[in-house]
């Protein structure tokens, strides 16, 4: 990938698991005119995952995050949960990360609740990434015995957001 192209999300997850492997905890990496943060652990400081000004010499500039962009930054992380304290039942892991909602518009039904049933391929919820709505489905076939994450909550790749009894 040479300095101008912009790198695609394979290239960024491949980074991501390569800085994961390599024990790091944090790292800035710029790829051509897209910087990445990364944090194990720790959300970044508002400091720095703020975007700033580039020198004159490169001749580019960045502007300063909209509200929006800061409320999505201060939005808490859901903590990760002790594995002795998961409710019994199969994970439904986040497949990214980003922040997870039960319906596909405020106010409006979820796409399941607790108790229903579920086939691997259906629709529990939406991950919405840079303004992206990313479907989850429940990777399993059962009932839903409850979610891991609220409505609305910021989740981590890998984290449970539901558990499914696969006995039913």
């Amino acid at each position: 990938m040479t300095d101008s192209e912009t790198p695609t999300w394979d290239q960024l997850l491949e980074l991501i698991t390569r800085l994961d492997e390599g024990g790091l905890t944090e790292a800035t990496v710029r790829l051509g005119d897209l910087t990445v943060q990364l944090s194990k652990g720790a959300p970044l400081s508002a400091r720095q995952a703020t975007p700033s000004n580039v020198s004159a010499d490169s001749g580019t500039t960045t502007s300063t995050p909209s509200e929006a962009d800061v409320a999505a930054q201060e939005r808490p992380v859901a903590a990760p949960r002790d594995p002795d304290d998961a409710p019994a039942g199969t994970p439904v892991p986040s497949p990214i990360l980003g922040v997870f909602y039960r319906a596909s518009s405020p106010g409006g039904d979820p796409f399941v609740t607790e108790g229903d049933q579920v086939d691997a391929d259906r629709t529990i919820g939406i991950i919405e990434v840079m303004k992206m709505m990313n479907p989850v489905t429940a990777g399993v076939s059962g009932r839903i015995l409850s979610f891991a994450v609220a409505d609305g909550e910021a989740v981590q790749f890998g984290q449970p957001l539901a558990y499914v009894d696969e006995t039913q």
